[in-house]
């Protein structure tokens, strides 16, 4: 099988073959497992577990002792008690171990999402520490309010946008690398930008010659939010959902 290595996100390596891209550790170059992909997740976890709705970025907790090992470095940085403090967290990675940090984030991912209302600091932990971006993304519907009368502050679809200000390019780094990657198939997804549906997408993904630093999702996405939701011939809801949603929406015909 002929595999190339590509360019990074969040630390890790894109390795692109013929049958899909995938993510490979760039220290050990060995592959990246995540939770969504472990046999039975669904039946492991409900749709109403962090593990659940979130398992395309969380790090499967059998697997990746690399990964929890690097994880584990920046471990004193943690800001919740589920996470710091004496006995928490004693090791990286263990089979057995229940305070090893790939346990103490299988229980974490094995929480109702509900559960985490008064929890922000576990929930930026757990995103921080167990997950490949490396931190807690933002949404719009949590940092900006200048998109009335847009696609970008439509009721039913604003509060899962993932923002696109200055203000939270750091935090949604990593998630727009690896979104971008993605839209242009370079990693194997259900956002690939073939599936877009008549509207600027259809432009970006089709386009040549691009410019990395304009011609991307995250331009794109930033652009749709913008747009009046009168412009249907620009930017479609089901669009939005499939590209610039955290947890992607794909239609059901």
């Amino acid at each position: 099988m002929s595999v190339a290595i590509k360019t990074s996100v969040a630390g890790l390596l894109v390795v692109g073959t013929a049958s899909g891209g995938y993510l490979i550790y760039e220290s050990t170059r060995e592959r990246v497992y995540l939770l969504k992909d472990m046999k039975d997740f669904s039946t492991s976890y409900a749709n109403t577990t962090f593990g659940g709705k979130y398992g395309r970025y969380l790090l499967d907790p059998v697997y990746n002792k690399s990964g929890w090992e690097d994880a584990y470095k920046k471990l004193s940085s943690a800001k919740s008690d589920e996470f710091k403090g004496n006995g928490k967290v004693t090791e990286a990675y263990s089979t057995s171990t229940v305070t090893a940090l790939n346990k103490v984030c299988e229980v974490a991912f094995k929480e109702q999402n509900t559960s985490f209302t008064d929890k922000g600091n576990y929930l930026s932990d757990i995103w921080t520490y167990c997950s490949i971006l490396k931190s807690e993304p933002k949404l719009v519907s949590s940092t900006e309010n200048s998109y009335s009368g847009k696609f970008g502050g439509k009721d039913g679809i604003k509060a899962n946008l993932v923002s696109v200000s200055d203000a939270d390019k750091a935090a949604n780094e990593s998630f727009w690398n690896l979104r971008n990657k993605e839209f242009f198939d370079e990693i194997s997804s259900e956002s690939i930008g073939s599936l877009a549906q008549g509207s600027i997408f259809v432009d970006l993904y089709r386009k040549e010659n691009r410019n990395k630093d304009v011609d991307n999702i995250r331009e794109a996405c930033k652009s749709a939010y913008g747009t009046t939701d009168s412009e249907t011939d620009k930017v479609t809801d089901q669009d939005l959902k499939l590209f610039c949603y955290l947890v992607p929406e794909k239609q059901v015909n």
